[in-house]
């Protein structure tokens, strides 16, 4: 299922492209040493010019290098009917970066010991149902569920949405609407075939692990020391009053609904959020000079090591999709 067009679309597309743009492999010196005012006053003159072309009511973007954010704004609208302008603190569905949230936590809980990535995902949740045909010799594993090579299929109608109280739902009440998108279609590690529960299932094994709900690992072990202070996994006080209206349409604005399989899609996150993630990647895991993550656990976020070798130089690793443009690294 395609969701609808929201106004997170442009500012995911942004700050990834920008991610890129700004790595270390890119350049040696900072693109950005030189951006003034005079080019922060085009740039947002220039992204005004494409929302009125592509009819999309607002956008937020952020430049940022190692050193973090240089330029972080609004353009157009968050709100139409209201007149309330993006701004960079504006909150934004930002859809699967959850899953790099979920991932994130995982590794965090790997590097301790308390996880493997080859841990049998039906050891560790046993209540869980899952179908695999192949569990003796190609049992699914958590890093099957976090680079979508179990096999599952994605998330049915029945568990693609709820009502307002699918925010608190425990996860094991979200995994039991229905475990028939669960079944192993082919052996695992062998095809790629994106998702959504998987993560739902990645994210209650952590809750396994830690002993606690899913959100407050991310929360502090990710949010927390990123300086993403904005951000937050469910609605709560203060967080209607900055979130973009979503629009499938000019003018037609659609309401706020709940993801059922939350792990896989619930954070909103402002630019200025954002920007903070992308400096965390370029980086190569480190805030203001100290891991979060080790650099060999990045290495292993970029690349899937769950599908045989292809010779490509695109992969989805561990919650987290890498390209290349331009010179092969």
């Amino acid at each position: 299922m395609r969701p609808p067009l929201r106004l997170s679309s442009l500012v995911v597309a942004l700050l990834c492209a920008l991610a890129w743009l700004f790595s270390p492999n890119a350049r040696a010196a900072s693109p950005l040493a030189d951006f003034d005012a005079a080019r922060a006053q085009a740039l947002r003159e220039a992204i005004a010019r494409v929302l009125v072309e592509e009819q999309v009511a607002g956008v937020g973007v952020a430049l940022v290098d190692r050193e973090g954010a240089r330029f972080v704004a609004g353009v157009g609208e968050a709100d139409v009917a209201r007149g309330r302008p993006v701004t960079a603190d504006t909150l934004f569905r930002v859809g699967s970066i959850t899953k790099s949230f979920v991932a994130l936590a995982i590794v965090t809980q790997v590097e301790r010991g308390a996880l493997r990535l080859d841990d049998r995902v039906a050891a560790l949740l046993p209540g869980v149902a899952i179908d695999n045909a192949w569990e003796d010799e190609a049992p699914i594993t958590v890093a099957h569920l976090l680079e979508h090579t179990a096999g599952f299929d994605d998330m049915r109608f029945n568990e693609t949405f709820g009502g307002p109280e699918c925010e608190l739902l425990p996860l094991d009440a979200v995994l039991a609407r229905n475990p028939r998108s669960r079944q192993a279609r082919w052996r695992p590690g062998t095809r790629f075939a994106y998702a959504n529960p998987g993560y739902t299932v990645a994210a209650r094994a952590l809750e396994e692990v830690t002993g606690e709900p899913y959100e407050q690992t991310v929360t502090r072990e990710l949010l927390a020391p990123l300086g993403m202070d904005g951000a937050a996994l469910r609605q709560g006080p203060g967080v209607q009053g900055r979130l973009a209206v979503g629009y499938v349409a000019p003018g037609e604005a659609v309401e706020y609904q709940c993801i059922l399989h939350r792990p896989a899609g619930s954070l909103m996150a402002s630019p200025r959020d954002l920007a903070e993630l992308v400096r965390f990647w370029i980086n190569r895991g480190e805030v203001e000079g100290r891991p979060l993550i080790s650099r060999a656990s990045v290495e292993r976020i970029e690349r899937s090591g769950t599908l045989p070798a292809l010779g490509l130089d695109t992969d989805y690793g561990l919650g987290n999709y890498g390209d290349v443009r331009g010179p092969a690294r």
